[in-house]
């Protein structure tokens, strides 16, 4: 199932438990997000978002599940992951990359994981 969130919100919220969702992110403003999948898991598409010019933080929890992000080709995106038995890793081409546009993704990988694609 696929879900759009046009408020043009400065934050977003995914949680799959036992199950999976696809979401399709538009804001002008992103700031933060939180991502949970526990037994299942998610897709959340930031490409439609622009990024605080101070930055912006998704944290993530993955436990025997996970997530994967689609970010912009150009994002300068920071992985601070903890993982135990799991991973959570950027897929993405190397590309030139835009400094004032990071985001940084926190959290803890159990048995699960994720990725950043950019397509």
């Amino acid at each position: 199932r696929i879900h759009s969130d046009t408020t043009d919100a400065e934050a977003f919220e995914e949680v799959s438990i036992f199950g999976g969702d696809e979401k399709n992110i538009v804001s002008t403003n992103l700031k933060e997000g939180n991502v949970v999948a526990i037994f299942g898991g998610s897709t959340i598409n930031l490409k439609q978002s622009v990024v605080d010019p101070k930055g912006a933080e998704v944290n993530v929890v993955a436990i025997f599940g996970g997530s994967t992000l689609i970010v912009p080709q150009d994002w300068n995106v920071r992985l601070e992951i903890f993982n135990i038995f799991g991973g959570y890793s950027d897929k993405r081409a190397q590309a030139q990359i835009d400094t004032s546009k990071t985001l940084v993704v926190k959290g803890i990988a159990i048995f699960g994981g994720g990725e950043i694609k950019s397509f």
